[in-house]
């Protein structure tokens, strides 16, 4: 799957701007600040309708314009017909209202829109995943199941309505601890059948991308180097439930027993959004024992699995989006990242503050951009 064409209006800085993509390798260059990150994420918005920096929205559109609009070109094979997507994104008493067509069709359930573009992305943020809380890492794994089934975003979206909802229940529960038992156990059953769903995708998702994550760890660091990664469910050790009725089935067990002390704190204290993924460099947290470099390059291995593991589920490799390229890497992890990229991707498009990092040599398979306070030129 490649982007062939990219138009952007009212969007962040962004001047207005349209683009077309006929090379495996677009680099966006400039400052700090220019703007860079922004393009990306118009990408990463045209694909998902959501921001990787930001859950508001109406932050998305520019300070100067009442309306975000943005139309992404995507050809699911060299030869197939292009497929128009647009995402529009507008400013209204009630904060921002987002509308999406495909083709010029209004599409109204926005989960019959995931999926028909496929991007992976590295930013700088998702260094956070190591060294950050679990909530940075169960949105990595969230965003790349989601990437594959659409309806889990959709199951997140109901299953954190319902928590909350059930949370405050449990807050308003008088000294005595006595509560709605009708209205919570309807909430617990709600909980178990989507946490299941969604705490099962993860577990399967973690399952596969681990001998990837491990072979492209190894590919940019060396074969010496070792990398892994595993689910932390709160509820249960490995092995994990091998099935959705048995995550479900597990869960509502959990609930049940937490009951109690739920209503003693007020919140839901377990389910899936108490859960974790471990990330380990040579057996050990890789939170503690990887330099600033290994993170950036595990982090990146990540992505890379991600990207192999898309391509080898729907039969096309989607569009890496690789923010930040920076001197973090030593010289001979950055040339094996970029000895990987060129055998991995079928489209990618990076930014950079140093032209000079990107090592790719031939000049048919790179167009170069200029990026300066939201503009973005050709560099011919």
């Amino acid at each position: 799957m490649v982007l062939s064409r990219l138009s952007v209006a009212g969007f962040r800085n962004l001047a207005d701007l349209e683009l077309s993509f006929d090379t495996r390798f677009s680099v966006f260059v400039g400052p700090n600040g220019a703007g860079k990150t922004n393009l990306l994420e118009a990408v990463y918005v045209a694909a998902y309708l959501r921001s990787f920096r930001c859950s508001d929205t109406e932050r998305l559109v520019g300070t100067k314009a009442s309306a975000a609009r943005i139309v992404a070109e995507s050809r699911r094979h060299p030869d197939d017909p292009p497929e128009r997507l647009t995402v529009e994104l507008a400013r209204t008493a009630r904060g921002a209202r987002r509308s999406v067509h495909v083709e010029g069709k209004r599409v109204r359930r926005f989960r019959d829109f995931y999926g028909r573009l496929k991007v992976v992305l590295f930013s700088p943020e998702d260094l956070a995943v190591l060294r950050g809380g679990p909530s940075a890492r169960r949105a990595l794994v969230d965003r790349a199941v989601g990437a594959l089934d659409g309806l889990h975003l959709a199951d997140l979206i109901d299953y954190e309505k319902v928590v909350r909802s059930r949370n405050r229940l449990l807050a308003e529960a008088d000294g005595r601890g006595r509560i709605d038992e009708a209205l919570l156990g309807a909430y617990d059953e709600k909980i178990a059948t989507l946490g299941g769903r969604i705490w099962h995708r993860r577990a399967q998702w973690v399952e596969a991308v681990r001998p990837l994550f491990a072979r492209e760890f190894g590919a940019i660091c060396g074969p010496s180097a070792v990398a892994d990664l595993a689910y932390v469910p709160r509820l249960r050790a490995p092995p994990l439930p091998s099935s959705e009725a048995e995550t479900a089935a597990l869960l509502a067990e959990g609930l049940a027993h937490a009951r109690s002390e739920d209503v003693r704190r007020g919140q839901t204290t377990v389910g899936p959004h108490r859960d974790d993924v471990s990330v380990t460099l040579a057996g050990q947290p890789a939170a503690t024992f990887a330099s600033q470099g290994q993170t950036r390059a595990l982090v990146l291995a990540l992505k890379l699995a991600e990207l192999s593991l898309l391509a080898d589920a729907g039969g096309v490799r989607p569009t890496l989006l690789l923010d930040d390229v920076s001197s973090e890497l030593d010289p001979s992890r950055t040339a094996r990242l970029f000895e990987v990229l060129r055998s991995t991707v079928d489209q990618c498009l990076l930014s950079t503050t140093d032209r000079g990092l990107v090592q790719i040599d031939d000049s048919a398979e790179v167009a170069e951009y200029r990026v300066v306070d939201g503009r973005v030129e050709p560099v011919a």
